[in-house]
């Protein structure tokens, strides 16, 4: 991992959650991790743990993706350092109806999940493949890979995601920098507790890390646990009209009454 994707790895999202244990996993692995997320006091947390277990360094960047010319900003930050692994999970959701929702939420969703992400990519890919080395991770979700009511738009930035990350690590091949997609479902990060999701079956951030590291280098995209990949599989064969009636009933279920 070290000679591959060190000796720096850039996290978005890092103060809890997937991000958090994606720099826990890779700090374990003697990659040192910039730590990119809004709240302060968290980060200082997960750089204290790092410090304490791998003594590996750190750097803390608190930032709000979602605003005008944070990616920007964060390139410029990290400027003197040899990224090698970008990891962009940072992400946002709130389940409900379109029409209940802010636009202010509607386009700042869209700059968290799909502006900054390409934008981060455009901006530290090139040295990565001058050097013919590195990787980017680009976290997508379940929801990305059908149409999802009641969380419309976050499924489909997700799904951006998703098309653009499955084409750009194609059109990556020979460079020496792999690109690859991870598509969690429900996994226990706090996610939903934000969105206002009742969701109540669980996979653990460890299992979503250790697949998707493991998947690095070997494959585009990378579905976490068995009733993911069947859910994977039931949403490329099952007739368009069932799995929707499905996925409808089980988010209506997940969304509280007030936002349907």
């Amino acid at each position: 991992m070290m000679k591959r994707y060190g000796p720096w790895a850039l996290v978005t999202g890092a103060s809890s959650g997937i991000g958090r244990g994606f720099a826990l996993a890779l700090a374990e692995r003697g990659i040192a991790v910039v730590l990119v997320a809004r709240r302060r006091a968290l980060l200082d947390e997960v750089a204290a743990e790092i410090a304490a277990r791998f003594r590996v360094s750190t750097r803390v960047i608190v930032l709000d993706l979602a605003a005008a010319g944070a990616s920007a900003s964060l390139a410029a930050a990290v400027a003197d350092l040899e990224i090698g692994l970008l990891i962009a999970n940072a992400g946002t959701g709130w389940i409900g109806r379109f029409d209940l929702q802010t636009l202010e939420t509607h386009t700042s969703m869209i700059r968290l999940h799909c502006e900054s992400t390409v934008e981060l990519t455009a901006r530290l890919m090139p040295a990565m493949k001058q050097r013919g080395r590195g990787g980017v991770i680009i976290v997508s979700s379940m929801g990305g890979l059908i149409p999802v009511p009641y969380y419309a738009l976050y499924g489909g930035t997700k799904a951006f995601l998703l098309n653009w990350g499955e084409a750009l690590a194609i059109e990556m091949q020979g460079s020496g920098v792999d690109v690859m997609v991870v598509a969690p479902g429900d996994t226990k990060t706090g996610f939903q507790e934000v969105a206002g999701e009742m969701s109540t079956r669980w996979s653990s951030v460890e299992d979503v890390v250790r697949q998707t590291l493991e998947g690095l280098g070997r494959r585009s995209l990378v579905v976490p646990g068995l009733e993911n990949k069947l859910s994977l599989i039931a949403a490329r064969f099952l007739p368009r009209s069932w799995l929707m009636r499905m996925v409808e009933k089980r988010q209506r279920e997940q969304t509280p009454r007030e936002r349907r």
